[in-house]
């Protein structure tokens, strides 16, 4: 017998002579082996994907993914090799903002002195039984007729009832418990000292205090809505009577350097409370004035008449104009956000304008244009939460009420609230309007924020008007630039001057943007798979495949396989009861040479018999080892 180390030289001689390397791959080879083998998914479903449907759509997406990187690689590259800049200077003209101007004392009192004279002297002896020393007491009488809407003082200081007496005429009636107040106080509070209030009551003598500490604030909101309710049945065109004209109010107007006339560079807008208001560069005619240059000396100058001599004593509590700074061919809410211009002053507003845009649904309710709003807008102007606001209580007062609030816009087929027309009309507004603060008319819901709008951004500088030095010379010329009479001179307090101006030239713009967008979102999932699962896109398109394809055809055909099989047996019936019997020979000697059957193998048939061959098996020369490399074995030959 040959020893092992025999045996290790024949190894070693076989694996040098013969070779094991093979032949050489073709190139059809290589690409089954490549696509067999390699990490890429998209290469290796185009070779196990079976049928030519799946085969081509891998195709697409693996060669949709190469271009995609050759693509986005390219421009990497281009921007990482790039040196060159380019900076651009852009000079725009911006367009410069509608200005309304108004006069915080909008009526002259020797025109209105006719409408107002019962609640003047009703006021004036109000003042005087509240404690306020009044110069025109003398024109007052104790014996006019009542006013529809009484201002009453509250004594809470007895329990479980309350003590209601006019200011004006004296007359008392005592209210068993706590009268309800339209105040922030508690219905259960007390006071030492009376509270001063207005009385509003409507159907059934149900009536609201609307109570105030100060006897000034309780005055002047009386007064308002008294006032309110006597310019509600006086006409329009009687209303510019009872106001300032534009060449009355603008004694001197300047735009960039150029003059403009009062008469026609303004148009008149009447304002329910502060009377005649004045546009300029509203937009009607479709034209807008442009700016191209910043600072004071390119923008809007005037000269307002503030004189107080003629003014109504208890409307106008302040001296001066309110300026509202909005877009062309919108409706300015001047009294709400407008500018108080005080005079004796020269005021400069300095502008900048904001872009401010908001992402809509789903990041936020914002409206583009407010088509989607379901309130009916009152106003000729575009979309914005304000108009949207005030139609929509002016709507919910006509439905209520029966009449429409003198402060808002009127609906055609509609009048306005008035105690003649309308007696307990106050108690129903007060109503509605705590409603409306307490957001129980869905006004405040409904009416959402615009998406995009430009707004204004303003500040405001003062300086004394005019220098000691020219405050002589200057006033005089005024004076007589106004054909006032020589012993009729102006007054600084009678004069303000404003500017209004662009500061500089930059449209800020303020543009919300998504945290996470798609982008951002697809990156940031992307790192993750590529970073734990060593996965790209074609992974997660191979998995979508998988599990969203094969698997669900799979358990279809299966659930198809059964159904189809559970069906046969139905209309097969049940099998016959098997019936078949097999001899089992013991071998001699009586013990068994194998196990006996069981239940499975009784069940099989018998096999049949392998017949014994007759001839003896060839001998096979090549199963022989040859002589290898010269090499014979000790004691061997070839015959053996």
């Amino acid at each position: 017998m040959a020893s092992e180390g025999d045996s290790k030289r024949v190894l070693h001689r076989v694996k040098d002579t013969l070779k094991i390397d093979g032949p050489d791959p073709s190139i059809t080879d290589l690409l089954d082996f490549y696509l067999n083998n390699t990490n890429m998914h998209g290469m290796r479903r185009i070779a196990v994907s079976k049928g030519p449907i799946k085969k081509t759509i891998w195709i697409v997406f693996s060669l949709i993914a190469v271009a995609m990187v050759f693509w986005q690689g390219i421009q990497l590259i281009q921007s990482f090799y790039s040196i060159a800049v380019s900076v651009t200077i852009n000079y725009q003209k911006l367009p410069f903002p509608a200005i309304t101007v108004c006069s915080l004392n909008p009526y002259k009192y020797n025109q209105s002195q006719a409408l107002l004279e019962k609640l003047d002297r009703n006021t004036a002896v109000a003042l005087h039984n509240i404690g306020i020393a009044v110069t025109n007491l003398s024109a007052a009488k104790r014996d006019d007729e009542p006013l529809p809407i009484p201002l009453v003082w509250l004594d809470t200081t007895v329990t479980n009832q309350t003590v209601v007496t006019d200011v004006i005429s004296g007359k008392f009636h005592v209210v068993p418990g706590k009268v309800e107040m339209r105040s922030y106080f508690s219905q259960n509070y007390q006071s030492s000292e009376p509270l001063i209030a207005i009385e509003v009551c409507g159907e059934e003598r149900k009536c609201i205090y609307n109570a105030f500490t100060s006897a000034i604030d309780a005055v002047i909101q009386w007064y308002r809505l008294h006032f309110i309710n006597i310019m509600a049945i006086v006409p329009e065109k009687d209303k510019d009577k009872l106001g300032y004209s534009a060449d009355e109010f603008i004694i001197d107007c300047l735009f960039s350097g150029t003059v403009c006339d009062p008469s026609t560079s303004f148009k008149k807008l009447q304002h329910p409370i502060l009377g005649n208001c004045f546009t300029f560069n509203d937009g009607s005619d479709g034209k807008s004035l442009d700016i191209a240059s910043a600072g004071i000396d390119y923008g809007l100058h005037m000269v307002l008449n503030t004189r107080q001599d003629n003014s109504l004593p208890y409307l106008a509590m302040g001296a001066g104009a309110k300026i509202g700074i909005h877009l062309q061919n919108t409706t300015p809410f001047i009294e709400a956000v407008g500018i108080d211009i005080p005079p004796a002053m020269e005021s400069s507003l300095g502008l900048r304008v904001n872009d401010v845009q908001k992402l809509g649904d789903p990041y936020s309710d914002c409206t583009m244009d407010g088509s989607d709003i379901d309130v009916k807008s009152l106003y000729d102007s575009p979309y914005s939460v304000q108009t949207c606001q005030n139609s929509c209580f002016q709507w919910e007062m006509i439905k209520s009420c029966g009449c429409a609030n003198y402060e808002q816009p009127l609906p055609e087929g509609s009048r306005f609230c008035n105690y003649d027309n309308n007696p307990g009309w106050e108690y129903c507004y007060y109503r509605l309007y705590d409603m409306y603060i307490k957001e129980e008319l869905k006004c405040i819901q409904v009416c959402r924020q615009i998406c995009s709008e430009t707004e204004h951004e303003v500040t405001l500088s003062l300086a004394d008007w005019p220098s000691k030095a020219s405050k002589g010379w200057l006033l005089r010329a005024l004076s007589k630039e106004q054909g006032l009479p020589a012993n009729d001179t102006l007054k600084p307090s009678d004069i303000a001057i404003v500017n209004i101006y662009f500061k500089d030239l930059t449209q800020k713009t303020i543009s919300e943007s998504p945290a996470s967008s798609i982008v951002t979102l697809l990156s940031n999932l992307g790192g993750l798979l590529g970073l734990w699962l060593s996965c790209s896109m074609l992974c997660v398109v191979e998995v979508l495949e998988i599990f969203c394809v094969d698997f669900p055809w799979i358990l279809l055909k299966k659930l198809l396989t059964t159904c189809s099989s559970a069906f046969a047996s139905l209309i097969r019936g049940p099998d016959p009861a098997p019936s078949v019997h097999f001899p089992v020979q013991l071998p001699v000697g009586g013990s068994p040479a194998e196990d006996p059957p069981t239940f499975h193998t009784a069940m099989q048939c018998p096999r049949e018999p392998i017949p014994m061959p007759n001839t003896p098996p060839p001998q096979y020369n090549t199963l022989r080892l040859r002589q290898i490399a010269g090499y014979v074995p000790d004691g061997g030959s070839d015959g053996e």
